[in-house]
């Protein structure tokens, strides 16, 4: 009984979480101005920084973990601002001497899997959610920047409901037990789906975009939103943590949280200057 209650809590305190940063995503993205969007992919990348080089233990080089706690809040003004692609190329490998620099001069080694940890931490994840204000500055951006979340978040309520009920073949034990093939396609006829749906209500707001277009975009957010599921699983399986962090409460840190958005962002923002 008591694990039963003990349960029903988590349960009620993951669904209230939830609730609370979703409106405050819906309320930054779709009312406030373009900046506000920036000071929250500023505290994304924030997190997702800190999680990475510091919560697994990869960079234990106080320095360093700074360093890439740093940039990786500097990265979303640099998108913000559209700042000039040489400097921003510039400072990139300015901070890879320096992680080199720092792996041959110094006596807390950082390592081959630190260095990738500090350069993903600092640079990679920050731009993919950085990506965000741009696509909010393409034509009906306020319409299309929700499509990377409710992409990703249909894909993974549909790999978690087939993948429960039918799943019986395992997708990469090694790496998730839990995951299924079954749950995989289920994740792709969700993430369709949930992109179908989605076009209905565009129609209804007037933003016309091509059915095949949202149909491209369920698959894609379903098959990129799985490897970024998987690719951060591996990297908590390998550091042997259970979540990146505790900032959101019942759903672990950031990077838990939007694992799987984070990699789908990029692809719709490109998809969409494509389209």
């Amino acid at each position: 009984m008591r694990k039963k209650k003990t349960e029903f809590q988590s349960l009620g305190t993951r669904l209230i979480v939830a609730a609370v940063w979703i409106a405050v995503c819906l309320v930054v993205l779709l009312v406030l101005p373009v900046w506000a969007t920036g000071i929250l992919e500023t505290i994304a990348a924030f997190f997702m920084a800190k999680e990475l080089v510091c919560n697994t233990g990869l960079v234990n080089n106080k320095l360093i973990q700074a360093l890439c706690i740093i940039q990786a809040i500097l990265i979303p003004w640099f998108i913000y601002f559209n700042a000039d692609v040489y400097a921003f190329i510039a400072m990139m490998f300015a901070f890879v001497f320096i992680l080199f620099f720092a792996e041959i001069t110094s006596k807390q080694k950082i390592g081959t899997n630190g260095i990738f940890a500090a350069f993903f931490g600092a640079y990679v994840f920050p731009f993919f959610i950085s990506l965000l204000v741009p696509m909010m500055n393409l034509n009906n951006g306020r319409n299309l920047v929700l499509i990377p979340f409710i992409s990703a978040w249909c894909a993974d309520a549909g790999a978690y409901f087939i993948g429960s009920k039918f799943g019986k073949h395992k997708l990469a034990p090694s790496i998730s037990p839990k995951k299924s093939i079954e749950g995989a396609f289920g994740g792709v006829a969700g993430g369709i789906l949930g992109m179908l749906i989605y076009g209905i209500i565009l129609h209804f707001c007037k933003t016309d975009v091509p059915w095949i277009a949202f149909i491209v975009i369920g698959f894609l957010g379903s098959f990129f939103g799985l490897l970024g599921d998987l690719f951060l699983s591996y990297i908590k399986r390998d550091c042997k943590i259970k979540d990146f962090g505790n900032f959101l409460p019942g759903h672990g840190g950031v990077l838990d949280r939007f694992d799987s958005v984070l990699f789908v962002v990029p692809v719709c923002y490109y998809l969409f200057l494509i389209v």
